[in-house]
Parts: C-alpha cells; structure tokens; sequence
C-alpha cells in the first residue's frame, strides 16, 4: 500500500507527459484527445484500486460507485485500450 500511495503522483505525471507528447511532438489533436481519455481513465481506475486497498486496510466501509446505471469501473474500463 505504501508503494501505492508513493508512486500514485508520479503514475500522473507520466500519464500527463505521455498525453504532452502527442500535443507537443506530434501535434495531432485528435491522437492527443484519444491519449488524454486512455490515460485519463488509467489514472482513475489507479485511484478506484488505491483507495479500495486504503478501505480494506483500515477496515473502512466498501464504497460502490454505481449511480443508476452508471457504474464508474465500467465506464472507465471502456476507455482502455483492450490489451490493457
């Protein structure tokens, strides 16, 4: 869990630099939007998991993000690449 929690802000800063790279050496906006969505649910499906091993290790309360029909692992889970 620690490693988790060290690691998490650079896990971003690297999302962040893969997403400048297609804007600033590539310069494809629509390659950069696609890069910007992937990274951006790789980054929250990171934090769902962090803070699902930070409940279990303090024994905190489970918490299910599904509003309705909108379950929040789903919809992240979509923007992946499928090799992930």
């Amino acid at each position: 869990m620690a490693n988790q929690l060290m690691t998490f802000p650079q896990d971003v800063n690297q999302a962040e630099q893969a997403v400048a790279f297609w804007w600033d050496v590539v310069g494809d906006e629509e390659a950069t939007k696609g890069a910007a969505v992937q990274q951006s649910a790789r980054i929250g499906l990171q934090s769902l998991n962090l803070a699902k091993v930070l409940r279990d290790s303090f024994s905190l309360p489970k918490r299910h993000l599904v509003f309705g029909e909108y379950d929040i692992h789903d919809v992240l889970n979509k923007e992946l690449p499928k090799d992930e």
